[in-house]
């Protein structure tokens, strides 16, 4: 698989777990701007994403008494935070390692990864 390919994927993955899961503005953007932009520019851009719904996550993962809505948030911010660290990786899809970053990372996104996985043809290319 060539890295225009794996990129390719990667974005792909990236949107149908977006869809799936977030539906959060943030992340559609960094999407579509990785269909488009310089990849280490949105590596840098998903990077500091990642970090701020990372942060969000913590957050409400440290709170007790969580309210619904903090439950539902919780799992959107994890979400969203696993498909910006998958596209940090969209430079660097040479390497197989990081190849296999990226795929992990958005994987996780989706509330079955095991199917979400399962779904995908070629991955053990990557």
């Amino acid at each position: 698989m060539s890295v225009n390919e794996k990129q390719t994927l990667i974005v792909s993955l990236c949107k149908r777990a977006a869809t799936a899961t977030s539906n959060d503005e943030m992340i559609l953007s960094i999407i579509r701007s990785a269909e488009s932009e310089n990849l280490i520019t949105i590596g840098t851009k998903a990077h500091e994403i990642a970090q701020f719904f990372d942060g969000r996550y913590f957050s409400l993962n440290e709170k007790t008494n969580k309210s619904k809505q903090d439950e539902v948030d919780e799992l959107r911010f994890f979400a969203s935070a696993r498909i910006a660290s998958a596209l940090t990786y969209l430079p660097k899809l040479d390497q197989p390692s990081e190849a296999q970053e990226a795929l992990y990372e958005v994987l996780m996104a989706f509330d079955d990864p095991i199917e979400a996985a399962n779904n995908l043809s070629n991955t053990s290319q990557i």
